[in-house]
């Protein structure tokens, strides 16, 4: 098995020079690679390597390198034979599934209070429908999706080709459309697997990508039509509303988070891939970015924690939330 090892360098929001190293599968540099990197490098200097190496030289490599914040992200089995003591055990990813065989007056009780206002406000101004023709899907992804996603992430947009959404995602499976006034202004495609009865959300979006349908509520008001229609005219049992990075200050976490959401591993090729976070805890930079960035952890039983850092300055962010079912304890690491 073959593995990338990437080491770059930079400036901290401080101005101290700082060293970022990434070491895992190739999946990882979609996705937390990039996501950790551009929080903890202020200013980007340079890439001083990135390569391919054997599985088997992983150990040799990470003992050459002096990086002041490692990520090795591996295959479950193989992560624990060279963790250390400090370091910080992760899943890769997080989903957040809403488990809708428990009828929608449930979920409504374990709802942000926030979110259930929202909704019946939103009922007044949208109204949600589930299409399955042809030029309907290809209407959403060309004027709803793909310029959302070109517009939130640029370069770095992580989606689906039109192909395989169409064959793999729309034809086994429901499209939303949001109207406002009668006219399609959001939707999203989601796929269902029948023999689970689970349907997974997949592509969202909004008209020609623009901000208006996100302060409106446009958006907002896809996740709770997908609830919605999930405990009453499609009797799934479990939406999936895909995974985020396990960071406690990641934007979706928090945002899925108040619709009654729980934590699980992904139940796909991610399952039992996991991150070493190893850091040097001499690094100011490094403290900084760790204390304002909690994050999720992982057992050897896979139980998760959300995990808060704070060192003799400054205290721990217990501030922001984390509190859901699957992730239901948190633990302080003192970086002294």
């Amino acid at each position: 098995m073959e593995v990338i090892l990437y080491k770059s360098r930079g400036l901290s929001k401080s101005g101290e020079a700082i060293k970022f190293l990434y070491c895992g599968i190739k999946e990882g540099m979609t996705y937390i690679k990039h996501y950790i990197e551009s929080g903890f490098i202020n200013e980007m200097l340079e890439v001083i390597y990135e390569e391919t190496i054997d599985i088997d030289k992983v150990n040799d490599s990470l003992l050459k390198n002096d990086c002041d914040l490692s990520i090795i992200a591996l295959p479950k089995e193989r992560v624990l034979t060279i963790k250390k003591e400090h370091d910080q055990l992760m899943p890769l990813r997080i989903h957040q599934i809403v488990r809708t065989e428990l009828g929608m007056n449930e979920i409504k009780k374990r709802m942000s209070k926030r979110e259930v206002k929202r909704y019946e406000k939103l009922k007044s101004n949208f109204s949600f429908q589930v299409r399955h023709d042809n030029k309907s899907f290809f209407d959403f992804y060309k004027n709803m999706h793909k310029p959302t996603m070109n517009t939130r992430y640029g370069s770095f947009a992580r989606s689906v080709n039109i192909d395989d959404a169409f064959n793999n995602l729309f034809k086994k499976g429901v499209l939303f459309y949001i109207n406002q006034n009668g006219k399609p202004v959001s939707g999203s495609i989601s796929q269902i697997d029948i023999e689970k009865n689970w349907l997974n959300a997949r592509l969202i979006g909004v008209l020609d990508g623009k901000d208006e349908y996100l302060a409106n509520g446009a958006q907002n008001f896809v996740y709770h039509s997908i609830i919605d229609w999930a405990c009453n005219d499609g009797k799934i049992d479990v939406v999936d509303f895909q995974g985020c990075e396990p960071f406690l200050t990641k934007g979706t976490f928090q945002y899925k988070k108040r619709f009654a959401t729980e934590a699980i591993l992904p139940p796909n090729f991610f399952y039992d891939k996991r991150v070493l976070l190893r850091f040097n805890k001499e690094s100011m930079s490094v403290r900084n970015y760790l204390i304002s960035n909690p994050i999720i952890t992982i057992n050897n039983n896979d139980i998760f924690s959300a995990t808060y850092f704070e060192d003799i300055s400054n205290n721990a962010k217990l501030d922001i939330p984390y509190f859901m079912p699957g992730i239901d304890n948190h633990k302080i690491v003192k970086i002294l």
